[in-house]
């Protein structure tokens, strides 16, 4: 046999050990990752010269929003309950990223027109007042 055959003989066995290593420990590296968000309150605060004109409407899940009152038209309580996200990471990527924080489970309506939406990272960056209300600035404040 010669020295050539030998060294091709020896490749061969050593890619076929490499594809089976992938077809046996890849599928090993693919993962789904589910994740959560705690439920929470958040105190939202309407900061404009008329906030009576102003809607808060707050996920009721399935993609459905309900209106949230509020006594003042001003101040809102709102009950965010744990919501379900998750991602599928292969090797060291994460891909398919559903984040809760980032659902945009508040819309602030104007006249019927939507004005914004927030998420629960959005909410978290506004500027807190004294009592802990997380303040929604529309031109002069009241």
């Amino acid at each position: 046999m010669s020295p050539l055959h030998h060294t091709g003989r020896l490749l061969l066995k050593i890619i076929s050990i490499v594809l089976l290593s992938c077809v046996l420990f890849l599928p090993a590296t693919c993962v789904i990752v589910e994740t959560a968000s705690k439920p929470r309150r958040v105190r939202l605060k309407i900061a404009a010269a008329n906030p009576r004109e102003f809607k808060v409407l707050v996920h009721g899940g399935a993609g459905r929003f309900r209106e949230k009152e509020s006594e003042d038209k001003m101040h809102y309580d709102i009950a965010v309950p744990m919501m379900e996200g998750g991602y599928r990471r292969f090797l060291f990527i994460k891909y398919n990223v559903h984040d809760p924080l980032h659902y945009k489970i508040i819309k602030i309506k104007k006249g019927g027109q939507m004005v914004l939406e927030l998420s629960l990272k959005d909410v978290d960056a506004l500027p807190r007042n004294a009592k802990g209300y997380s303040e929604l600035s529309f031109g002069t404040k009241n």
